[in-house]
């Protein structure tokens, strides 16, 4: 326990739920809030690009295919890292393990 003024810091055991859940609908807030702007900045409507994003990639069969393609490898090289990084060992990084196989 630290004390800082009328401020006292104390470090917790664990999250609680309500705080994950929190965090994480915050994050997807604000990531979506960047893009937003980031689509607006180049002149397309955030409305009509998230709609054309549901529309194709998470609406259509070919989409959702698309996306397990391109994830999984990169589920694998982090799967490798943890191993790896568990068990204290020197690694060639995501890059080397994804090209290693």
């Amino acid at each position: 326990m630290k004390r800082i003024g009328p401020f006292v810091f104390e470090r917790r055991l664990a999250p609680t739920r309500t705080a994950i859940l929190g965090y994480s609908l915050l994050a997807i807030l604000v990531a979506l809030a960047i893009m937003s702007v980031i689509f607006w900045a180049y002149g397309v409507s955030p409305i009509k690009a998230y709609s054309a994003i549901g529309r194709t990639t998470l609406g259509t069969r070919f989409g959702l295919m698309e996306i397990l393609r391109r994830t999984i490898p990169l589920l694998l090289c982090g799967v490798g890292l943890v191993i790896a990084f568990r068990a204290k060992f020197w690694n060639i990084g995501a890059e080397g393990q994804l090209l290693a196989g």
